[in-house]
């Protein structure tokens, strides 16, 4: 959440030539609803379990890159098949880019509290934090680790990444 996927995939998959899918458009589409009011109506779990399932049948499918949810890798079954069938990135992004970045958006869930009220930076940062600590060891097991420069632009960045993707891939 917030270290810039969606902007980087589009960018990564123009410079490598191919198609580009957002998760998250996906889910939204199919449910003919956006993402707060998925969680408003159907709760998170409801919401992860649509995540997964649109994941499974994309990975089988879909050529190209794809910006996964901040959460759409807590189960291992969904990590092993990704593994599998494509390339993981980590966008590793610091905490405190990533709250600059999610703050400047209303329509991410975590920003409200249980009443619809803007939580404060304070409480976002440390649900932000253990957010983060509790999914890292998940992230970890992506098969490149990519740490953004925070002066690059997302093209530069882009561009760095695919460097990288086309390091590994030649090393592996």
């Amino acid at each position: 959440m917030g270290t810039g996927k969606t902007t980087l995939g589009r960018h990564l998959a123009e410079l490598l030539s191919l198609q580009f899918l957002d998760l998250d458009r996906l889910i939204t589409a199919r449910a003919d609803m956006d993402i707060p009011m998925i969680f408003e109506n159907r709760g998170e779990a409801a919401f992860r379990k649509m995540e997964r399932e649109a994941l499974q049948q994309v990975i089988g499918e879909f050529t190209g890159v794809i910006a996964l949810g901040g959460g759409a890798l807590q189960n291992q079954q969904v990590i092993d098949n990704i593994r599998k069938n494509g390339l993981l990135v980590f966008i590793e992004t610091p905490i405190s880019t990533i709250l600059e970045r999610i703050m400047r958006n209303r329509q991410r869930p975590l920003l409200l509290d249980d009443e619809g009220r803007l939580k404060s930076r304070a409480v976002l940062k440390a649900e932000v934090e253990e957010r983060y600590q509790v999914r890292l060891p998940r992230y970890r097991q992506a098969h490149l680790t990519f740490k953004p420069d925070k002066h690059d632009n997302p093209e530069a960045t882009a561009r760095k990444l695919a460097q990288a993707i086309r390091k590994y891939v030649s090393t592996h």
